[in-house]
């Protein structure tokens, strides 16, 4: 990837930054930062390959993601899509709907972002067949990002890694590693790397 390419391919991701900050999303700025870096490099490596997030909350940081994307590349939305807020201000109530996350992601990434939505709850064998076979094998990225409980953790990342099995230089992202109050993410990915010795950990990073 040339300097020039690079430049544009930054400016536009730190333009749909600037649109991201003005929303209350909840990953840092270091770990959207770090995420940057990942896809960056991987473009500049000539890695190919669709990415996706598992767990994609209002869509903020999946929005900012698909900016990364070449070519026919594409981002996978994957959620439950039924997480519902409540709130004693009615302003700050709110919930992750298709319709709402849609609308994030055209606000942040542009109404021609790539990206398609898989409805699904991996815990659920035939729903996590299902993200694998609409996913497919060979996302060159993927976030894992949902619900922090064990059970959870145990089904999302043998789906990850299914999503990546076919790519040469896959990268997949664990949200919430070693966080103190998330200690069953930290036993899970402990469980998945000592069953899988074809995956090692490469970074870690502090909130």
């Amino acid at each position: 990837m040339s300097d020039t390419v690079l430049d544009h391919a930054l400016a536009k991701w730190m333009d749909a930054f600037g649109r991201y900050r003005k929303t209350d999303g909840i990953i840092t700025e270091i770990d959207l930062s770090l995420y940057l870096l990942y896809l960056t490099v991987q473009n500049c490596l000539e890695v190919k390959g669709d990415i996706a997030e598992l767990g994609v909350f209002r869509g903020g940081p999946f929005a900012l993601m698909t900016t990364t994307l070449k070519n026919e590349e594409r981002a996978h939305a994957i959620d439950v899509f039924d997480l519902y807020f409540q709130h004693p201000q009615p302003e700050r109530r709110f919930g992750n709907d298709p319709k709402g996350f849609e609308e994030t992601v055209h606000r942040i990434a542009g109404a021609d972002a790539r990206y398609t939505s898989v409805r699904a709850d991996t815990r659920v064998p035939e729903q996590a067949a299902r993200v694998v076979r609409e996913v497919g094998e060979d996302c060159r990225f993927f976030h894992v990002d949902g619900d922090h409980r064990l059970a959870n953790i145990r089904a999302d990342l043998p789906t990850a890694a299914a999503c990546v099995a076919k790519n040469s230089k896959p990268i997949i992202v664990v949200d919430d590693t070693f966080a103190n109050t998330m200690p069953e993410v930290t036993e899970g990915l402990y469980e998945f790397l000592c069953a899988r010795s074809d995956l090692a950990v490469f970074l870690t990073s502090a909130r």
